[in-house]
């Protein structure tokens, strides 16, 4: 997915650093990543709750196989989350991977649903209405590559806060990353 590069391995490791800071109060023993890809967040988090039982899932085959050695703890599963029958959380992640479904609201209805009662659901997603988005994922595609799921919906943070109040979470306080073109979003379940 990201590879050796020490660009995108920098960036991943900002963009992680800043969703474990956002949630490291709420101490969850068990942490749900939707399109977990590789396992680079999971291995990541793991480091900061440690006792925290780890759940992933991911589309593609080849990713969930690197994940599984990535983070050997974690119960990780493949197919579409939309399918899959999955354990609760207390805390359930979705980091730049709304944006390649379909139906971000219904996803993000059952991220709510599994997050249950007093649970968070933690999302990040990139920001394309920027023109500085536009003009940055040009540069990264033409320098550094591009990877994982081809399709894109154009799903805004408005789009994004109101389908997660449809789904009954209230957002904490969100944080944005590398030039505000990533915004991440903390919310709880009300």
């Amino acid at each position: 997915m990201h590879g050796k590069n020490p660009i995108s391995s920098g960036f991943r490791k900002g963009r992680y650093h800043l969703a474990v800071s956002m949630v490291e109060d709420i101490n969850p023993k068990s942490i749900l990543d939707i399109g977990c890809g590789e396992g680079h967040f999971l291995s990541y988090i793991s480091g900061g709750f440690p006792g925290a039982k780890l759940y992933g899932c991911d589309r593609r085959k080849d990713w969930v196989d690197k994940a599984k050695k990535a983070c050997p703890d974690a119960e990780i599963h493949t197919g579409d989350f939309m399918e899959l029958e999955l354990k609760p959380a207390d805390l359930v992640v979705a980091l730049e991977m709304m944006e390649h479904n379909d139906d971000p609201a219904k996803m993000i209805k059952k991220a709510a649903m599994l997050a249950g009662k007093n649970g968070w659901v933690l999302i990040s997603i990139p920001r394309p209405e920027l023109f500085r988005w536009r003009i940055t994922w040009w540069l990264w595609t033409h320098t550094v590559g591009r990877w994982g799921l081809g399709e894109h919906t154009n799903l805004t943070e408005s789009q994004l806060i109101d389908f997660a109040k449809q789904a009954g979470l209230r957002m904490e306080k969100p944080s944005r990353f590398f030039f505000d073109c990533i915004s991440t979003m903390p919310f709880r379940v009300s």
